[in-house]
């Protein structure tokens, strides 16, 4: 099996849970009691500003609190089914570059001013290629809309046996009429970003390098996807 098809979850006490992407696709099973963040992730978590890593997790657990709560041990009929709209990881990057930076309902996510600082460039495919990096080298973690969404599904269901029903993100007006939105209002993009630079950022930014690098950061969404049948193209020579 190529390390591409598995992840490791480490825990504090030591204990080491395996994976296997190809497997479990978007059914993820097995609950877990252990679950929680690494231990040294105060150490890889920097801001621009004075905020500590006590106050971030204190808001976190303040907002969790609304949260929906899973049964804890079985998950009946008639508890509501979970389902996710999924987007190629190559055209999420760029979106999660202008929320990361403080685009709307962003802005005040702490590391926002420090992204902007780092990797604002004189073009969107330098900004782009400086970002790619930066997430490389220091991690998803920094910002949740960089987690890859196998993550992220994850993380909604606790890791309880939960069936999650997954859609296209190019399918997602279908999916609105479905739950009642058919002639009710129009399906709008709103592409808030907060600098010049962000707002024409395309796929057609990528070059090679910076192309590779993200196919390789969200390996485990373009396998999530290519095992439902939702074909990845651009990621084709590096995943």
């Amino acid at each position: 099996m190529k390390a591409a098809d598995t992840y490791s979850i480490l825990f504090d006490d030591d204990s080491v849970e395996v994976h296997n992407l190809a497997a479990e696709s978007f059914r993820l099973l097995g609950y877990t009691d252990k679950l929680q963040l690494p231990s040294n992730i105060d150490a890889k978590l920097k801001y621009d500003d004075d905020s500590s890593i006590e106050e971030v997790k204190k808001n976190t657990m303040a907002s969790l609190k609304h949260a929906t709560h899973y049964p804890s041990s079985k998950f009946e009929p008639e508890d509501h089914v979970m389902f996710a709209v999924i987007r190629d990881p190559t055209e999420r990057f760029i979106s999660s570059i202008g929320q990361a930076m403080g685009g709307m309902g962003s802005k005040r996510n702490v590391i926002g001013g420090k992204l902007q600082k780092e990797c604002i460039k004189s073009t969107s495919a330098e900004t782009l290629k400086c970002m790619a990096k930066y997430v490389r080298d220091h991690g998803h973690w920094i910002e949740l809309h960089f987690a890859p969404q196998v993550i992220d599904i994850s993380f909604t269901v606790m890791f309880q046996d939960v069936p999650v029903g997954i859609f296209p993100f190019a399918k997602l007006g279908k999916v609105l009429d479905y739950l009642g939105n058919a002639g009710n209002q129009e399906l709008k993009v709103h592409r808030d970003r907060p600098h010049p630079v962000l707002k024409n950022m395309s796929i057609h930014d990528y070059d090679e390098e910076s192309l590779r690098i993200v196919c390789e950061i969200y390996a485990m969404d373009v396998i999530m996807q290519r095992s439902m049948g939702q074909e990845v193209p651009r990621c084709d020579p590096f995943i």
